[in-house]
């Protein structure tokens, strides 16, 4: 595929409340929507509903990641001093513990640490799957998403005129980046948020100030448009990707619509 040339996509789910989180474990689909106690379950091949279960406690859920091992979720709960629910896929609360803030963005570790990042500030939590407190990073600029690769860096955005990727180092040291070309809009970003990497290091990135979805090698090296505004993409939120199936799934807001959709692309034939 030409690297101008985004991929069609195909809508799946579409709700007209907010979708806030959304995980995957082996082929079930987890979707949590806006002030609301209710995760429901979906069948991420059929896309039929299987079970819905409420959290009791949660209030305002604002993201959420899934653990393959163990297999759990971790929903945030952006009220009060902010709360990291840990649930079986049943609903069952394992464990809990306080963010201390409103605003953060989740992710999961190769090793099922989890990953917090602060929006808009430099600091990063990482805790153990039951809530321990392993590690606090200070990075150098105020990010909003950190996934952390195998090699203990972490892959970070940062937006608000910055409009980088970077890699940066178990220390909070800036390594490498991706900005794009000068003068390039194609190659260039524009408010990066959420970010996915797979198995070989290759990073996916919501850019979502440009309404797209890119794909970067392991350097930060841009290698092609997975999906755009050319093609109908809306406001893409965050994503979860699906590397059993090789399938990227993304949550979109459809303006014209006025509905919440997640959209499922196919990335073994890009």
């Amino acid at each position: 595929m030409a690297a101008s040339e985004a991929s069609k996509f195909k809508v799946v789910l579409a709700k007209t409340q907010r979708i806030t989180g959304i995980g995957m474990i082996e082929s079930d689909l987890f979707i949590a929507t806006e002030k609301c106690q209710t995760v429901d379950v979906y069948n991420s091949l059929t896309f039929s509903l299987l079970r819905s279960w409420r959290l009791l406690g949660l209030t305002n859920p604002e993201d959420m990641v899934a653990s393959l091992n163990p297999k759990c979720l971790y929903i945030f709960d952006a009220f009060g001093l902010g709360k990291i629910y840990q649930v079986n896929i049943n609903g069952s609360r394992i464990s809990s513990w306080i963010s201390g803030s409103t605003s953060v963005r989740l992710s999961m570790a190769s090793d099922s640490n989890v990953v917090e990042t602060y929006i808009g500030t430099t600091k990063l939590k990482e805790y153990s799957d039951d809530g321990r407190l392993i590690q606090q990073l200070v990075l150098q600029g105020n990010s909003t998403h950190a996934p952390k690769l195998h090699t203990g860096n972490f892959v970070v955005s940062r937006g608000k005129g910055i409009d980088k990727v970077f890699e940066t180092d178990a220390y909070g040291q800036d390594l490498n980046s991706f900005k794009g070309k000068i003068g390039s809009t194609f190659e260039s970003l524009n408010c990066p948020e959420q970010l996915a990497v797979d198995q070989h290091g290759s990073v996916f990135v919501v850019d979502r100030g440009n309404r797209r979805v890119l794909l970067l090698n392991s350097n930060l090296e841009f290698q092609r448009e997975l999906l755009s505004s050319k093609n109908g993409l809306g406001d893409p939120r965050a994503m979860v990707l699906d590397e059993t199936t090789s399938r990227l799934f993304v949550y979109d807001f459809d303006c014209a619509g006025s509905l919440w959709r997640i959209l499922v692309i196919n990335i073994a034939q890009q």
